[in-house]
């Protein structure tokens, strides 16, 4: 928790030499010269964006290493219990590439009671199929505890090979590879041949990584995108054995208007994200039976931000129905900077108008630099968090964007809505994003060949509803962005000053609102409420500002004007690290 003391202006008797002079002086320098600050009573507000100290022994952040020489993460799930369960691929424990398993505790720290079998460290799992190239995508925790890791399995590993059905040809095949493991990390014997399963379409040179992973009661769903085509298929939890009541013995091809990044259930059917052959930001929703679905957008696509060229990597549904989708893009009208976005539709498909500016929020990054979100979620209140990662140079960081249900960069969070997270090297990435009820964000994906996972403080405070951020967008320096570890965020320090100078503001008595602050909101969205502790401290705060302006009136005469002494306002941050 960092500290922010607020020193005030108190006005004191004011020495008869230097009244008699005010008409021949600058007010701004009477009154500088006039007033002596004096502390206030030490007053405490959580900062916003920060790594959360109770995490990961203090640090907020860490990485899990398998001993391969390459170690990544893809996804991420929390259990019942609170902890949380990590996968992705490691070179450890032979073969080209393995499933990588990582569970840690509730506090950050690796589960001793989870895995380190074979040489690998505790809280750690590495999982061959078949001496191939191994990776895993996606992650469920079945109602049970039990855990299963959707992955897909090459068994030529990178080399071309030959594959079943097809003896002279040269094929690369990949196949859906699917592990379950038991609480404390072994393999659940009853789940297809020892704890895995490989699905393949017979004499079929499938692309088959998994992009979406569904539990269906007792199926689970599994959906594989290669750019336009896409290919389900459906399981049974109690074996592992292919569902044949499902399409064509389980497997269902379907094709799409658009090219596909990421998939998820809508309402009875399917919908993706990706773009179109001109690179339009697009959505496309499909039957479970395949087929498009013709009544969403139009004809079964939804573009939104036409001038846009780029593409949406991830998606989430929201519980209305409408559809959240982030990635990257630019825009040829704003110049060359590339843009993180995150735009949102109705059910129907027809973009948002009440998010933002026509459906898109964007966040443009300095120029020559580059980004993109790979996860996003719905977090607390309604609030839209997106992951990915920004790089400018070398240097490579996590990206952490927050908006609220009504599309507006949160100004409270990091910069402009945006933290960084620096892992100490030059590739940071990150794959995955949850978020829990009280605010805080876990964030997992890859620091320079390991496992790496952090959590943020994202709890909100004093509110500020931001405003659209388009035309133009909203350029965020986020290269200048303060150490990772300090608690304390420039972003909540702006926020701060804007919150004092519009409250000073609302006690002038003959001076008009400045015109470069912005007027404030009638009300906060509900995007930007945390409950009564934010309730406490806004009306902590807001009572402080009416006292000074009723101190100064009283001492200062009718004439007094409190907007002046603004600058008079002292902001001292403390924190520990």
């Amino acid at each position: 928790m960092s500290v922010v003391k607020v020193f005030s202006p108190k006005p004191h008797l004011v020495k008869e030499r230097i009244m008699k002079r005010a008409s021949k002086r600058n007010p701004r320098e009477v009154t500088r010269r006039a007033l002596k600050l004096e502390s206030l009573e030490r007053r405490e507000v959580f900062a916003v964006g920060g790594l959360d100290p109770s995490f990961a022994y203090g640090f907020g952040k860490t990485v899990a290493d398998f001993g391969g020489t390459v170690d990544y993460s893809m996804d991420s799930a929390f259990q019942a219990d609170g902890k949380i369960v990590v996968v992705g691929g490691t070179t450890a424990g032979g073969g080209d590439n393995n499933f990588a398993l990582a569970r840690y505790n509730s506090d950050g720290s690796l589960d001793a009671s989870f895995g380190g079998f074979g040489g690998i460290g505790a809280g750690r799992v590495a999982t061959d199929f078949a001496s191939g190239f191994d990776s895993a995508q996606k992650v469920l925790i079945q109602p049970d505890g039990k855990i299963l890791v959707i992955g897909s399995t090459n068994p030529f590993g990178y080399e071309v090979g030959e594959w079943p059905g097809d003896p002279a040809g040269q094929g690369n095949e990949q196949r859906w590879a699917i592990a379950r493991f038991n609480a404390d990390g072994t393999m659940d014997n009853s789940f297809g041949i020892l704890g895995k399963v490989v699905v393949h379409r017979a004499g079929q040179d499938d692309f088959l990584n998994a992009k979406g992973a569904f539990l269906q009661g007792d199926k689970l769903l599994v959906v594989s995108v290669n750019g336009s085509t896409g290919i389900m298929s459906r399981l049974n939890l109690s074996d592992g054995s292919l569902d044949a009541s499902f399409g064509n013995s389980g497997f269902i091809e379907f094709n799409s208007p658009t090219e596909m990044s990421s998939v998820a259930l809508h309402q009875g059917g399917l919908v993706a994200v990706g773009s179109t052959e001109t690179s339009n930001l697009a959505f496309a929703r499909f039957h479970m039976d395949g087929s498009v679905d013709t009544n969403f957008g139009v004809n079964g696509v939804a573009i939104v931000g036409p001038y846009y060229t780029g593409s949406l990597i991830s998606l989430v549904v929201q519980a209305d129905g409408s559809i959240v989708g982030a990635g990257s893009a630019y825009d040829p009208l704003q110049g060359n900077s590339l843009r993180l976005v995150i735009v949102r539709v109705l059910s129907n498909g027809t973009p948002d108008a009440t998010f933002n500016v026509d459906g898109v929020c964007e966040l443009v990054l300095p120029e020559s630099s580059i980004g993109n979100f790979r996860d996003v979620v719905i977090g607390s209140g309604g609030t839209i968090v997106a992951s990915g990662f920004v790089k400018a140079g070398t240097q490579q960081d996590f990206a952490v964007v927050r908006v609220g249900a009504d599309g507006a960069l949160d100004q409270n969070f990091g910069i402009g809505g945006l933290v960084k997270v620096d892992f100490g090297n030059s590739e940071d990435h990150a794959s995955s994003v949850l978020t829990y009820a009280n605010g805080k964000i876990l964030v997992t994906g890859t620091a320079s060949g390991d496992i790496a996972i952090a959590r943020i403080d994202g709890a909100a405070v004093l509110g500020n509803p931001g405003q659209p951020t388009r035309p133009g967008g909203l350029v965020v320096p986020w290269s200048n962005l303060p150490p990772t570890h300090a608690l304390f965020r420039t972003g909540f320090l702006l926020n701060l000053v804007e919150r004092i100078d519009q409250a000073i503001a609302q006690h002038r008595t003959d001076n008009p609102l400045p015109q470069r602050i912005p007027t404030p909101r009638s009300s906060v969205p509900a995007s930007r409420t945390n409950g009564p502790l934010r309730a406490n401290q806004a009306s902590l705060l807001d009572d402080f500002f009416a006292e000074l302006g009723n101190e100064t009136q009283e001492r200062g005469g009718s004439n007094a004007n409190i907007a002046n002494y603004r600058h008079q306002l002292s902001l001292r941050v403390s924190g520990s690290h």
